[in-house]
């Protein structure tokens, strides 16, 4: 995990660290890819209360800020722990945020009334643009490196389109899928289906490939929530 180094005899009080979790499914209940807001006893980092748990953690592109789903509005924090905010709602249940390149805008989903589509909004302002219409319908929003694409799931397949949502377009077809994620270079997608798959933008899917354990050589059947190591 990643969280704030507590000094017992420094910091005796009760504090909060924000953290990022990755846990096994099924253990404690708690899926995977948790942010967690802890109040540290001051008894030890491995003590305190983190009954307070958050979804969709994304990493910045400068590894600096942190954005999640703070339970149906997003939440910022900074990557040594401070300056933690809520934002303001842009609709009444967002979530799955997702950083652009220079890090002046989100992508989301976000429901009015009962339809959940993709939105984009800048950092700063209290408005967010819906995707073209054809495109918004859909889930796990990814921003391309270059900016100008984005990732998402929504029926029959994973799908790209432009930021502006025009040139949607399906790169892989599948039912079961979800979470896509752009490679560095801004090439490939992968995605978990089943284990975790990466097709080439391209050529739509016609070279797609399953991934494998490097250590066993086996399909990851259960992996899931790919991300990238940056370059």
């Amino acid at each position: 995990f990643r969280g704030s180094t507590v000094d017992d005899q420094n910091r005796p009080e009760p504090h909060r660290a924000i953290l990022t979790v990755n846990l096994r499914p099924g253990a404690g209940g708690v899926d995977d890819h948790t942010v967690r807001e802890c109040l540290i006893s001051g008894t030890g980092a491995q003590r305190g209360d983190c009954s307070i748990a958050y979804r969709s953690p994304a990493w910045s592109r400068n590894g600096r800020r942190l954005v999640f789903d703070a339970g149906q509005s997003l939440a910022l924090v900074n990557s040594d722990d401070s300056g933690f905010r809520k934002l303001a709602p842009f609709t009444s249940d967002d979530g799955e945020p997702a950083w652009s390149r220079s890090g002046a805008q989100l992508v989301f989903t976000g429901k009015t009334g009962s339809r959940t589509d993709v939105f984009i909004a800048r950092l700063g302002s209290t408005s967010e643009r819906r995707l073209a219409r054809r495109a918004a319908r859909g889930k796990d929003p990814s921003w391309s490196p270059s900016g100008r694409s984005i990732a998402l799931k929504r029926r029959g397949g994973i799908y790209v389109v432009g930021a502006d949502g025009e040139g949607l377009r399906r790169i892989a077809r599948c039912s079961a899928c979800a979470n896509p994620a752009f490679s560095p270079n801004g090439k490939l997608v992968v995605y978990e289906s089943g284990g975790l798959v990466v097709v080439n933008v391209e050529t739509a899917g016609r070279d797609a490939v399953l991934v494998r354990d490097v250590r066993g050589g086996g399909f990851l059947s259960d992996a899931s929530n790919p991300a990238w190591q940056p370059r």
